[in-house]
């Protein structure tokens, strides 16, 4: 968890992100776009933590059940 505050100080690619979608479609469109980003990390760190991470790479069924959903 400590590493993930700090890393999430550190600007990316989400930085541009919102100016973006804000100037293009408005800001009702940015907001979801801004919140999106800390909340996936956060999605993936939980599947992280509770182990998801393993069972996606030993099980070749378990890797393609949520491509199949549209993730990835």
């Amino acid at each position: 968890m400590a590493a993930y505050t700090i890393l999430s100080f550190i600007p990316g690619l989400g930085v541009f992100m919102g100016p973006g979608q804000s100037l293009s479609c408005g800001m009702g469109v940015a907001v979801f776009g801004i919140l999106g980003g800390p909340l996936s990390r956060v999605i993936v760190m939980t599947a992280s933590c509770i182990g998801w991470g393993v069972l996606l790479a030993g099980s070749s069924q378990a890797f393609h059940m949520p491509k199949g959903a549209g993730v990835g």
